[in-house]
Parts: structure tokens; sequence; C-alpha cells
């Protein structure tokens, strides 16, 4: 990938959140790809075979998809579509499940189909969520799929941190700053959980969530902590997903308009474009 192909890669949720997919799938990842060196050649001959496998065009392509699944599996996107997605993806995987170029377009425009769909679902969830949020779970998305378990909980717990901080500011911006501007994550907590406590905050906050938050605070420590501690990949995955569950709430989001505006990556791009 190029830097900025990779860019879109590490940032999919950020950029997601103000350009559908589906855009940049056709317009950048797929396009002329009737020109690709793969399909110069006959298919199904070892040349096709290994032209395919180490094209840089397919390598993004596939890269981009696999990023996308990832990120519809945290969005908690309708399962069926999802597993129709991974099924046409799959037989990209392998060019010998391509016996023409007609195949190959094929399989594209079935994806096109089921992304224009998930798309629904991701530009929905990313509207609750700041820049700032998605640049913060981006990057646990980006631990996660390299195995970075610890750093991929922090990441993500981070963020729910985060929004809770920002729920409490709303109510009172200057007791805020004086009561709870240096509280850690564990202090924020207490504010919803311990009796005496201001009712006007405990009230922000959906109470069937609450055991998550303690759940997610528990395993950011347990991810900090200098001590060897050993979290199962089962529950890396719970945990990131609670936090992506959490922060698309849009009981929970906190935030004006303005504070949700986002610019498109694309638009960064084009920018310096022209600047050069």
């Amino acid at each position: 990938m190029d830097s900025f192909d990779r860019h879109i890669h590490d940032q999919l949720l950020h950029f997601m959140k103000s350009e559908p997919f589906l855009h940049f799938f056709q317009e950048d990842l797929t396009k002329k790809n009737e020109d690709w060196c793969p399909f110069s050649h006959e298919f199904g001959a070892p040349d096709f075979l290994v032209c395919y496998r180490s094209h840089s065009g397919i390598e993004t392509l596939q890269n981009m998809l696999e990023k996308y699944r990832l990120c519809n599996q945290m969005l908690n996107s309708n399962r069926y579509y999802l597993d129709s997605y991974t099924n046409v993806v799959t037989t990209l995987q392998y060019p010998e499940t391509i016996k023409s170029y007609d195949d190959f377009a094929q399989s594209l425009k079935n994806l096109a189909y089921v992304i224009a769909i998930l798309d629904k679902n991701v530009q929905e969830k990313l509207q609750n969520l700041t820049c700032l949020e998605c640049i913060r779970l981006d990057e646990s998305l980006v631990d996660y799929q390299n195995h970075c378990k610890y750093s991929s909980i922090i990441m993500a717990v981070s963020a729910v941190e985060y929004r809770l901080h920002k729920m409490i500011k709303n109510i009172d911006e200057e007791r805020y700053e004086t009561q709870f501007g240096d509280a850690t994550f564990g202090q924020i907590i207490k504010q919803f959980t311990d009796e005496g406590k201001s009712k006007e905050i405990k009230e922000l906050l959906d109470p069937t969530h609450l055991p998550l938050i303690q759940l997610l605070n528990k395993y950011r420590i347990l991810s900090a902590h200098p001590k060897s501690v050993d979290i199962p990949d089962v529950i890396t995955d719970s945990i990131v997903s609670l936090s992506f569950a959490f922060l698309t709430d849009p009981k929970h989001s906190p935030f004006t308009q303005d504070e949700l505006q986002c610019d498109s990556p694309r638009a960064e791009k084009n920018n310096s474009s022209t600047k050069e």
C-alpha cells in the first residue's frame, strides 16, 4: 500500500465517519481494474496465479476489505449481510477460483451491493463519535489486527473514559474542572455507583451499561499493569466490542453537531494536491 492507502487503512473508522466505504471501494480501490497486470495473463496459468498474489492493487484491495469486515464486526452490523460479504471476499483471496475477468468483475459487483447495505449501519453508528474517538478506536483496531491485545484494550477503553469525562463536563464545566478534571477512570466511575454522589451525574448513564463500564476499567488496569497478567484473546474481543457498543449508543453521545463534524481524509489529500 502507498502512504495514503495505509493512512486510510489505519484510520478507516475516521475516514468512514465522513465518507461511505462504497465510494472509496469504487473510486479508488477498484478503479480501472480491468487494466491490472494479472488479467493480461491466461487465467489459471502459473504466471496469472503469481501475478495475482503479488499485485499491489489486489493486495491493497484485500487488506482494505479485511479491515472493513473488522470494523463492521465491532460495529455489530447485520450478521447475515456480513457473512455474505465475507463469503465474496474469501473467493477473491484465491485466484484459483477466478476463471475469467467476468468472474472477478461479478464478485466486485456483489461486494458493492452488500457494502451499500453495510455502510448504512456504519454511517449511523459513527455519527455518534467525534474524530478523536474514531482515531482512538482506529488505533485500537490496528493493535488488534497486530495481535497487540494489551494496547488494543487500553486504546478502546481510553475512548470510553474520554466519553464519560465529556458527559460530566457538559453538566457544569466549571465544576468539572475543579472536581473531575484530573480524575482517574475509576474515580469517574464512582460518581455513577457510590451512594451520596450527584444524582444529576448518575442519571447520565443507562443503568444497564454500569456493569459494562466497571468491566472495561478492570481490564484496562490489568492491561496497563506491569505485572505479568495473561488476557485471553476472547476477552480482548469482548472488551473492544463492548467499548464500541457503549460509544455508538446514541443515548450516551453528549456532543453538539459542530463537535461531531468531520473532514474526510480524501479532502486532506485533495487539498494537499492543490497546494502542490
